[in-house]
């Protein structure tokens, strides 16, 4: 009778023993795949962001450059209204003097 107890107890432990270890590996393989996915979401949430300072950034020096075109767009054009009146008044003293 104690031969039948013993066999018993090494069979109901070997089945405990296989049961919790699948149970061990099946938990270890869930709290695997929730750090993955919480390791994307911070890279993916993280991307996001640096994405969306750069874009900041670019629109910011986009801004920036836009105003330095108009200023230089400006001065060109003071510049050529200067030279259409320096030759103007250049032709106009040449004439005057030729005559």
């Amino acid at each position: 009778m104690a031969l039948v107890g013993v066999i018993c107890s090494a069979i109901s432990g070997t089945v405990t023993f296989i049961l919790t270890r699948r149970k061990y590996n099946t938990e270890v393989d869930n709290q695997q795949i929730e750090n993955i996915e919480k390791s994307f979401d911070l890279y993916k949430r993280m991307m996001e962001e640096t994405l969306e300072s750069q874009k900041r950034m670019m629109e910011v020096r986009i801004n920036d450059l836009q105003k330095e075109n108009d200023f230089l767009r400006k001065q060109v054009d003071t510049l050529r209204n200067q030279m259409i009146e320096f030759l103007g008044a250049k032709l106009t003293k040449t004439t005057v003097g030729n005559e």
